[in-house]
């Protein structure tokens, strides 16, 4: 799964090496395998009365989360050493090392169902593909 969350910056110039009246859209990619150990869970993120608030002040759309969680839900993964973890109420903006990943996306629900579906299309075809020895 890959997906495009641009950014503003401002344009290269004269002036320290940036434009002081002109900005540029720099590209942030992200590449996600379905066969990754932190492609776990796919929920809908969305803040309540979203359409209202966008509308009053803006918004980038709805927001799917994908993360990975263990011990019954209760604590997410963490990266890039493999003991590091927090308890689910933790947010990446206060534990900046949690593996998860936001989308903004038009209608969040039938994102969910597409990734989903890809996902286990894609587990399935791996799993029943034929061993070469």
């Amino acid at each position: 799964m890959e997906w495009n969350e641009p950014y503003i910056r401002a344009a290269n110039g004269y002036f320290c090496g940036s434009a002081c009246c002109e900005m540029d859209i720099k590209d942030n990619i992200t590449v996600l395998y379905f066969d990754d150990m932190h492609f776990g869970e796919v929920t809908n993120q969305t803040r309540r009365c979203n359409d209202i608030k966008s509308f009053c002040c803006g918004g980038e759309g709805q927001i799917v989360q994908i993360e990975s969680r263990f011990c019954w839900g209760m604590c997410k993964r963490g990266g890039p050493c493999p003991f590091l973890f927090a308890p689910i109420c933790f947010t990446r903006r206060c534990c900046s090392c949690l593996i998860s990943y936001e989308l903004h996306v038009e209608h969040a629900d039938s994102a969910i169902e597409a990734i989903t579906m890809a996902r286990d299309s894609a587990e399935e075809r791996i799993e029943n593909k034929p061993r070469i020895r």
